[in-house]
This record gives structure tokens, C-alpha cells and sequence, in this order.
């Protein structure tokens, strides 16, 4: 009985809303409309639905005929609001707005705009999020005021990457340089020092100090900008890159301090990069992280002499001693010495050269090494092969 007493009062209260409503819309009558500071909005009266930064969501319990009058009415009468809600965010100071990690840019708490799929991740292109009966112009000029605010705090907080990019327009790099910055723009201010070996080969001293004076660091195992990997920096840039090349995994941004994570085999060298971490092995590890890993491994030892494992090598990247072996594993160190549990002593391990692995006198002969040495030999005593 309850029920069908409140079923009742409720068609009522419909019944009432849309006739009144409807009449207004017919007559062309000015609606007195009142949005609430819970955002909820009241037309001549009536609850219609809520205003949600610029978006406006109509009474669920309407529908059919009553939710066209509901609409209709609530469209006309919140152009005022909604223009006022746009002429705010155009003339709003930079500390108004926030962008959060699904994209969305955020005014005084609302999400009124969003980052646009594609565009590319240093110069992103906002929709707004509702506002469609507000003033046009007023709605153009809330936009504009969005993509400045964006292009100032990327500026900011990318400051390393833009002046990058602006050498390379300049031409104010030299040739050898010009092509590391290239790849380390298109790949998010990072690369493999591996797989960047052509670029990095050839530079001369003079090359290495250019690009040192833009940030740039060429480590043992990677290429990177240390400067991005400031907290502000490395957030601002993987949400960025995830509007920029949406991953089927989502964004990438481990909590502050984590020095790696698990690995996710789907996801792009970018997504990694732009949050200042690399894949290696089963885990994703910071930059920074990796050559302290690499240092440690070289301390005092040489480029050519064997390293035990050290159980404290794990704290430096965060993980425990398997995944660590896996990261070395990808690094290109090998491992010349298993551990013997009945000793203690712990397995012993190689670091990579230059270009090549370190090898030591004895070692057994790397057969693609050796063919290219018999080759270069043969050419200088003038024999053919």
C-alpha cells in the first residue's frame, strides 16, 4: 500500500511538473530557474535535474513526454548560468584550475574540460566537458583560457623537453647532437643506450656538452632527462602521454618513491619513459635507479672483472633478488658463477662493455666477436676470405 501511495504521489508531482512546464515552453515565457550550491536546478519550482560543472543531468524519474519538457525547459532556462559558469573560467587565475589522472582539467572542483584523444602529448588539445547552451563565443573563449593554463604548466613543469625542442628548431645543436635530441623527443625524453648506440657513438665532446647544458645525461644504460623525473614533471608527462597514445592498460604512474614495478609486456616504451622508468626484465625501473644499479656493479671492480650479487643491490631498485636477476639479465650482464647454498657465496656476475660484453683473458671465444676480428685481419694482411 505504501508503495503504490508513493507511486502515486510521484505521477502526481510529474503530471504537475510537465504541465507547467510544457505550458512555459508554449508561451514562450521567461523561466525562473535556481541552481542550488549542491548544483541542484529548480525551473519555476520544480526539481528538473542537477548542473555538474558545465554538464547538465535531467531528473532520472522523468521520461518520455515529461523528460523532453524537462530538458527543454532546463536548456533555456540555465543559458544564463551556464554562460556566467563560462565567463568564470575564462577570466579565471591559474590556481582555479587542476588536472587530474584520467585527463579531465578541473575548475574549482568541477570537471568542465578533457584532455583530446590523439593530440600530441606537448601540445594537447582540450574539449570542454558540457556547456553546449551556454554563449558559443563565451564557450570558445573558457576553451582558449583552458589550453593556455595547459601550455603554461607544461612549460613549467616540461621545461627541459620544450628547450630541447627548441634547439632542435633552431638548428642550435650540432649535426651529431641534433639526432639524440630527435629520438628523444619522439620516444618521451628517454631511450636505451643499446638501441640508441648510433646516435650516441659518434658524438664528440663538444656534442655531449650541448646536450649536457639542456639537461640531457648519457648513462650506462640509458639516455634520459633527470629533471623529468621531479614528481610534478614525470605526473604532468604521463598523463600526457596517455591522451597522446592511450594504452590498453591504463596510465602508468607508480606511487612517489617506488623505485620499479611489475612489468606490463602490452604497454609502450613511452608510456614508461614519460614517468621516468624503463622496462627491464619483469620490472619497469626509474632511470636513476638502474645506473646506481650500475655503478654498484662497477664500484671498484673494473669494466672486465666479475661482481658478486650482493643482496643489497636489491634495495636500489626495489625488488626482490629473482626479479633482480632478471633485470641485469636484460641489461645484458650475464652470469658466469652460480651461488652454493652450502657456502653462502652468492652467484657471480659480468657487466656489459661498451658496445660489447666485457670479456676477461680465457674466456671462452664469442664466435660472432672472433669472426668479425678474423675478418678485419685478413683485410689488413691484404688476404681475401
Amino acid at each position: 500500500l505504501s508503495d503504490a501511495l508513493h507511486e502515486v504521489l510521484t505521477q502526481r508531482f510529474i503530471d504537475r511538473r510537465t504541465s507547467v512546464l510544457m505550458r512555459s515552453l508554449k508561451q514562450n515565457d521567461v523561466l525562473l530557474a535556481r541552481v542550488s550550491l549542491e548544483g541542484e536546478v529548480t525551473v519555476e519550482g520544480h526539481y528538473v535535474g542537477r548542473l555538474d560543472g558545465l554538464t547538465f543531468k535531467p531528473d532520472p524519474r522523468a521520461g518520455g513526454r515529461e523528460a523532453q519538457a524537462v530538458r527543454g525547459a532546463a536548456f533555456r532556462a540555465l543559458r544564463p548560468e551556464v554562460t556566467r559558469r563560462l565567463r568564470a573560467i575564462a577570466e579565471a587565475n591559474d590556481v582555479a584550475f587542476r588536472l587530474d589522472a584520467d585527463g579531465r582539467i578541473h575548475f574549482n572542483g568541477d570537471a568542465v574540460a578533457r584532455l583530446d584523444a590523439g593530440a600530441p602529448a606537448l601540445q594537447p588539445v582540450v574539449r570542454l566537458i558540457g556547456g553546449d547552451v551556454g554563449d558559443p563565443p563565451m564557450a570558445a573563449s573558457a576553451k582558449a583560457r583552458i589550453e593556455a593554463w595547459l601550455r603554461h604548466v607544461i612549460a613549467r613543469d616540461l621545461g627541459p623537453l620544450m628547450r630541447l625542442r627548441a634547439a632542435l628548431d633552431a638548428r642550435g645543436l650540432p649535426a651529431p647532437a641534433r639526432g639524440l635530441a630527435f629520438q628523444l623527443l619522439e620516444t618521451a625524453g628517454a631511450l636505451d643506450r643499446r638501441t640508441a648506440a648510433e646516435a650516441v657513438t659518434p658524438l664528440a665532446s663538444d656534442d655531449r656538452k650541448a646536450l649536457a647544458k639542456l639537461g640531457v645525461r648519457i648513462g650506462r644504460h640509458s639516455v634520459f632527462i633527470p629533471n623529468l623525473m621531479k614528481l610534478k614533471a614525470a605526473r604532468l608527462h604521463a598523463i600526457l602521454r596517455a591522451a597522446a597514445e592511450p594504452e590498453p592498460a591504463g596510465l602508468f604512474l607508480p606511487g612517489s618513491g617506488a623505485q620499479s614495478a611489475p612489468i606490463d609486456p602490452g604497454r609502450s616504451w613511452g608510456s614508461y619513459a614519460a614517468a621516468g622508468y624503463r622496462p627491464a626484465g619483469p620490472r619497469a625501473v626509474r632511470f636513476d635507479a638502474l645506473e646506481r644499479l650500475a655503478s654498484a656493479c662497477n664500484a671498484g671492480k673494473g669494466e672486465r672483472r666479475d661482481f658478486p650479487l650482493d643482496p643489497s643491490f636489491c634495495s636500489l631498485v626495489g625488488c626482490g633478488p629473482r626479479d633482480l636477476e632478471g633485470v641485469l639479465a636484460a641489461l645484458g650482464y650475464r652470469r658466469v658463477a652460480l651461488g652454493d647454498l652450502a657456502t653462502g657465496a652468492p652467484s657471480r656476475w659480468r657487466p656489459v662493455g661498451r658496445g660489447r660484453e666485457a670479456r676477461k683473458p680465457g674466456d671462452p671465444p664469442d664466435t660472432a666477436f672472433s669472426g668479425l676480428a678474423a675478418l678485419v685481419h685478413q683485410k689488413r694482411a691484404g688476404t681475401s676470405s
